[in-house]
């Protein structure tokens, strides 16, 4: 058996059984525990179609009902009484669910959703990018996730921009992610 789930969901969340691991490595999910609804959805709250990126949500008995003390992140949290995990996830069609990256970790540019991972893989299959990480700073307030810098081993920490312009050929890490 395989859970995915998160704190403020209590012992809630969605899973897969051990035949479905078997079938499918790659999901997360695709049926939720017992006592807890699951839906992904759209950043409209509207069920997506299988194969879109959305957020995972999840109602029921074991979600928590709130933040102590905390009345502006328990309502960012909770809405409509679904609990919104802030996971991205896929559902294909036949229902299992994968998570994708994180809400706080999508970037819109040029009407264009685009997910860290994304960039990351782009970034890491560059063959002179080879051994290339991301480090996560030390938290500050204004830390945020976009701005976590790249090393290369040895190279010091460098942003994944500066690393993209340090080429314009055909396969430079700039091209790459741009056609990734």
């Amino acid at each position: 058996m395989q859970l995915c789930g998160q704190t403020e969901g209590g012992p809630g969340g969605i899973y897969l059984t051990g035949e479905q691991v078997r079938a499918r490595p790659d999901a997360s999910g695709r049926q939720p525990l017992p006592l807890t609804e699951s839906r992904v959805v759209s950043l409209h709250g509207q069920d997506t179609l299988p194969g879109e990126v959305g957020e995972l949500i999840l109602r029921g008995e074991t979600v928590m009902k709130g933040y102590w003390n905390k009345p502006a992140e328990t309502a960012e949290a909770l809405r409509d009484g679904w609990l919104h995990t802030g996971d991205l996830a896929r559902v294909d069609a036949d229902g299992f669910v994968t998570l994708v990256d994180r809400l706080k970790d999508l970037i819109i540019t040029g009407g264009r959703n685009v997910y860290s991972v994304e960039v990351e893989n782009a970034l890491a299959a560059h063959p002179r990018h080879h051994r290339l990480r991301r480090h996560r700073p030390p938290p500050t307030r204004t830390t945020a996730r976009a701005s976590w810098p790249w090393s290369l081993p040895g190279k010091g920490r460098m942003s994944p921009w500066t690393a993209s312009a340090t080429s314009a050929g055909s396969d430079s890490p700039r091209t790459r992610c741009r056609t990734y």
